[in-house]
């Protein structure tokens, strides 16, 4: 049941493509995501520059959720959920804009009020703003907290530890699906969604290691390195010299990292139920095992190595 690395062997690699095929003729053809909603004044496309790469795989990863939520509640999502989990994932982006990037409040409060406005539309709004406002401030003042000490100590604890809040927002999220829909999610569906972004997270950092290198930004996978020198060094390098960073390399350079690394996954991993949301968890790991390349920028300070 755990995602060892030796379960991605070829077979199972062309297995999840074909998964990802089927995902993009569900998905991605018709978009039910990416789109403007006119009947809140929504526009997606203007004065927005997305990669049509990121769109195609948030695409099928929002399809999947919706699957996920219909697998564990046995039944299919209403109408209108795409945009209602659509509006909320674009509200936890503004939110992480607000914090990591300085960017406007306005974005936050902006996405805000558009789900507001659909959520009106279905006369669902007054109970779920309710909610999203009662996480909000449940969970914020410790984030900030949480996140300032990982960037004053950039440890894995600590790294670790903002993480685990930062995940809770995918189990909300999916609650607020099931809100929409006149359903809740029982303690172990919202465990399963919750582990399922603990593992995305995960997956994530290993993905986007090479932009965060560059960026100076909190990263797991960069925090664990940091406990082995040599390893680090070698991490290093590769960057300087733009390769990719896929599993392949990462097992012959820095084996005792990955290996580490991928037993917190697996911790995770093995504790899910559903089926479904396993099969999210491959695909979300799929992507972080075929690595991304360092664009090294030469007019850029080299912020990588600059230790804390």
């Amino acid at each position: 049941m755990e995602p060892s690395l030796t379960k991605f062997n070829k077979r199972y690699i062309i297995w999840l493509v074909f998964r990802l095929l089927r995902l993009v003729a569900n998905y991605a053809v018709r978009s039910p995501f990416f789109r403007d909603i006119p009947e809140i004044g929504y526009e997606f496309s203007k004065g927005r520059l997305h990669s049509r790469k990121r769109v195609l795989y948030r695409t099928m990863m929002y399809g999947l959720l919706l699957e996920c939520y219909s697998d564990i509640m046995r039944r299919r999502p209403r109408s209108g959920s795409e945009q209602v989990l659509f509006l909320m994932v674009e509200i936890i982006k503004s939110l992480d804009d607000f914090i990591d990037e300085n960017a406007s409040f306005s974005g936050l409060t902006t996405n805000r009020d558009y789900l507001n406005k659909y959520l009106e539309l279905y006369s669902s709004a007054p109970n779920i703003m309710d909610f999203l406002k009662s996480s909000f401030e449940k969970h914020y003042d410790d984030y900030i907290i949480l996140l300032e000490n990982s960037r004053e100590d950039p440890c894995f604890e600590n790294a670790q530890r903002v993480m685990e809040v930062d995940s809770v927002w995918l189990s909300y999220t999916m609650e607020i699906v099931a809100l929409f829909n006149g359903h809740s999610l029982s303690p172990e569906a919202r465990d399963d969604f919750y582990k399922l972004g603990l593992i995305g997270k995960f997956a994530d950092d290993m993905y986007d290691l090479p932009s965060d290198l560059r960026t100076n930004q909190v990263n797991l996978l960069h925090s664990l390195i940091r406990q082995n020198t040599a390893e680090k060094d070698c991490l290093y390098e590769a960057a300087k010299e733009s390769k990719r960073l896929d599993v392949e390399w990462w097992l012959a350079h820095c084996p005792i990292t990955i290996r580490k690394y991928f037993a917190f996954i697996d911790s995770y991993y093995s504790q899910i139920g559903s089926s479904k949301i396993r099969l999210a968890c491959d695909l979300v790991i799929l992507r972080a095992l075929a690595g991304q390349q360092y664009e090294f920028m030469q007019q850029q300070k080299d912020p990588f190595w600059v230790e804390a």
